[in-house]
């Protein structure tokens, strides 16, 4: 009964064992979120090195919160390109968060985030000075799935004739100029 004298209905109030599993859920949940954060912070702090290109190939496992840093190389201007395909154990794609760090020497915040997705497999930033990067690859909390990581750099140039390509600027030796107003002929050096 409630305190105005009226009964309340069974399925108005939760039974033991259903209070039980869902504070039990919530404290899993709570232990599961914890140590995932700790190997996030854990993965960036001891990164293992690699030269691009690089790529590999491995299994996470939904009862063990895991992320791989990778400690990367990168000069300015060059731009960084991380693929990340996955295949969930269900068989649906497993969500991988990427995140990419500039370290920066400073013992106060020694990594400094400059990239992030976790929506798309694929992320790419153009470095804008030289240094050591570190890539973190973490899947999604309490999913299992197998995943290939790709890193390479790419030109972060484009071709510098908008709308044409390497066609715009090819001639041959000796070929007409301007519509025919400038020629480059092969000249024979004077002889005396």
């Amino acid at each position: 009964m409630t305190k105005s004298g009226k009964l309340r209905k069974a399925s108005e109030t939760p039974s033991f064992r259903q209070w039980f599993n869902d504070s039990t859920e919530r404290q899993v949940a709570d232990y599961a979120l914890t140590d995932w954060m700790a190997a996030a912070r854990s993965s960036i702090r001891q990164p293992l090195s690699v030269s691009l290109p690089f790529r590999e190939a491995g299994y996470f496992a939904a009862t063990e919160a895991r992320a791989v840093g990778y400690a990367i190389k990168l000069r300015d201007g060059q731009r960084l390109s991380v693929t990340a395909e996955t295949n969930g154990s269900d068989g649906a794609p497993l969500t991988i968060f990427l995140d990419l760090y500039r370290q920066t020497g400073d013992t106060a915040n020694p990594l400094d985030l400059v990239a992030s997705t976790d929506t798309a497999a694929r992320l790419v930033h153009e470095a804008r000075r030289d240094g050591v990067y570190v890539l973190r690859v973490q899947p999604e909390l309490l999913r299992s799935g197998d995943y290939n990581v790709t890193a390479s750099t790419e030109p972060s140039l484009a071709f510098p004739v908008s709308g044409r390509d390497g066609r715009a600027v090819k001639s041959f030796f000796g070929a007409d100029r301007d519509a025919g107003a400038r020629r480059h002929l092969h000249s024979e050096p004077h002889l005396a």
